[in-house]
């Protein structure tokens, strides 16, 4: 079985969507909500990709990962427009890519599934004010017997932290 990267939570670790959210922010930002245009497929393929991002997903399909998503975006449920982000920012092409209504529901999700490395900021409700980390999501994953990288915004640090659990061949 090829190894298997999963890259979780597109926005804020695949594409800078802080643009897009402060644009939307009610009354205006940091606000107390998040207009619903924000999710407008014409809004959303203006977020930007993140620094680095494209190239180290290269470098790690070069390694013979496969790639794959797992997102929690209630307003994509069949993952469409993940997908057309995705192809737009030229990164490799994924092998799968999931949505779940909720960020607690990826680890059950992953259960039944290979996965060698996770990547994810493990973060919600940071549009709204200070977002809140879900170890206990993390932790739930790291039981599967999968490296799990909190990501930072800082795409070099996953390559390090891969390397260092063994990721290259």
């Amino acid at each position: 079985m090829a190894s298997r990267l999963f890259i979780s939570d597109v926005d804020s670790t695949i594409t800078n969507h802080w643009v897009r959210i402060r644009r939307h922010s009610r009354p205006q930002w940091p606000g107390t909500s998040v207009a619903s245009s924000a999710f407008l497929p014409e809004e959303v393929l203006l977020d930007g990709l993140l620094p680095g991002c494209r190239e180290v997903l290269w470098e790690i399909k070069k390694w013979g990962y496969e790639i794959a998503y797992l997102t929690a975006r209630e307003w994509d449920r069949d993952g469409t427009l993940t997908k057309q982000q995705l192809q737009r920012f030229a990164l490799p092409e994924p092998t799968q890519v999931h949505v779940v209504s909720h960020l607690e529901n990826k680890a059950e999700f992953l259960r039944p599934l290979h996965c060698s490395f996770y990547v994810d900021d493990f973060m919600t409700g940071q549009e709204r004010s200070i977002g809140t980390f879900h170890a206990e999501t993390a932790r739930a994953i790291e039981a599967l017997g999968v490296h799990v990288i909190p990501f930072r915004n800082d795409w070099a640090d996953v390559l390090v932290q891969m390397v260092f659990y063994g990721a290259r061949p």
